[in-house]
């Protein structure tokens, strides 16, 4: 404060200068994102996978909002619905708040019929299992468009799952499926999700599907396959592996270079002795601190993180009042053409 190390107890007065000092490396993010349609009410993009809706963490400007205000300075945009930074795939954005509003009610009420393509581990053979329950015929035509552009001509059978999600780590973001009933409260909660086996690839041992969240619960899909026994591919969180040691958080860093415990509130905190922080900003960041080789080695840990799962949200569509469908699709992934 005050150019002047200080404490945590000190008054501040009017007219005193506080500094604090942020030093930040973004994650890579893909740098092109397809545009799918864009008017004056909307833009709908094809959301590389890796890259964030908005701003979370260590992703700042490096998330789709703000590189789309890049390119659109005087556009106003609004989320009207959002995606996993793992998960690719359309994501729609309304240009005025009113059009936000509309499509985002629609979603609640669940009337936008979203339809997404999956990769996963295993034969995709659930008939047997708890929760499911055959559907004659296809979901939807759109799912005709599909198995004739992979040129599949296996009979395609479709599958309802109700199973009830709960939320196992609120602060980690953590979903399971549970036997206890659903609330109208709180949770669990009900899900409802079709699942369209496309093909099974016997050298990989992995299926390609189509899924249809009927309800929309946080992770629904990674959520559900996960407990089917069919992971997604990519998917580290459900199941979820081990997490990483602590060399890399806040606190193993600020100690390794000498940091000394505070108390503020009754919780402890690492802080820089001195009010160094300027000067040893490149010991504490864990990029700087690596030089060399091993900057280039974070750099590639990180470009991992753009790989994402085999998730891709394919195709939103919806009929208007006057009966029109308004649709927007992508092209199916290469790695599900690949796997057919």
């Amino acid at each position: 404060m005050n150019d002047r190390k200080t404490s945590p107890g000190t008054l501040v007065k009017s007219n005193d200068l506080l500094r604090h000092v942020v030093h930040r490396h973004e994650p890579p993010v893909p740098s092109t994102i397809p545009v799918i349609h864009e008017d004056s009410e909307i833009i709908v993009v094809d959301k590389p996978c890796g890259l964030p809706v908005h701003p979370c963490g260590s992703y700042n400007h490096n998330s789709l909002l703000p590189l789309l205000l890049t390119s659109r300075p005087s556009t106003s945009l609004h989320t009207i619905h959002r995606l996993d930074r793992l998960t690719s795939g359309v994501v729609i954005i309304g240009k005025s708040s009113s059009t936000s509003s509309k499509l985002s009610s629609l979603i609640r009420s669940e009337k936008i019929n979203k339809h997404y393509i999956l990769n996963v581990k295993g034969d995709f053979n659930i008939t047997s299992l708890p929760g499911v329950t055959p559907l004659p015929g296809l979901p939807c035509p759109t799912l005709k468009t599909f198995r004739t552009s992979t040129l599949s001509s296996t009979p395609l059978t479709s599958y309802t799952v109700s199973l009830n999600q709960t939320c196992l780590d609120p602060k980690k973001g953590i979903y399971s499926i549970t036997s206890s009933p659903s609330t109208s409260v709180g949770w669990p909660k009900s899900t409802s999700t079709k699942f369209t086996k496309i093909s099974y690839d016997d050298v990989n041992n992995t299926s390609v599907v189509v899924a249809e969240p009927l309800t929309g619960r946080t992770h629904q899909i990674r959520v559900v396959v996960s407990h089917l026994g069919f992971g997604i591919v990519g998917d580290v969180c459900y199941p979820r592996e081990k997490e990483g040691d602590g060399d890399n958080n806040e606190v193993g860093v600020y100690r390794s270079v000498g940091g000394e415990e505070v108390e503020v509130g009754g919780e402890g905190f690492y802080c820089l002795k001195g009010g160094e922080m300027g000067r040893r900003v490149e010991e504490v960041c864990p990029f700087c601190r690596r030089g060399g080789v091993k900057a280039e080695e974070v750099v590639r840990d990180y470009g991992k993180r753009c790989e994402g799962i085999r998730l891709h949200a394919w195709g939103y569509w919806w009929r208007e009042e006057d009966g029109k469908v308004v649709e927007y699709f992508t092209d199916v992934p290469k790695w599900a053409k690949d796997s057919i």
